[in-house]
């Protein structure tokens, strides 16, 4: 099995929004960035199963 790592621009991305989604609703309104929606978009995104293959991107961790 091969491990997709994700780019730099991706892990930040990534660290954002598993951020946003710790926030409350209205703390989110008032710092901008991505929505609940998207954020939670985002994370499925970067750390689901690829093409059904097997093939996981690696899950980073945020400071």
């Amino acid at each position: 099995m091969r491990i997709m790592r994700l780019t730099t621009a991706e892990k930040h991305q990534l660290c954002v929004a598993r951020g946003t989604l710790k926030l409350q609703p209205s703390m989110v309104a008032i710092m901008g960035g991505p929505s609940l929606q998207e954020a939670r978009k985002i994370v499925r995104h970067l750390t689901a199963k690829q093409n059904g293959q097997g093939i996981y991107r690696e899950r980073e961790q945020c400071d």
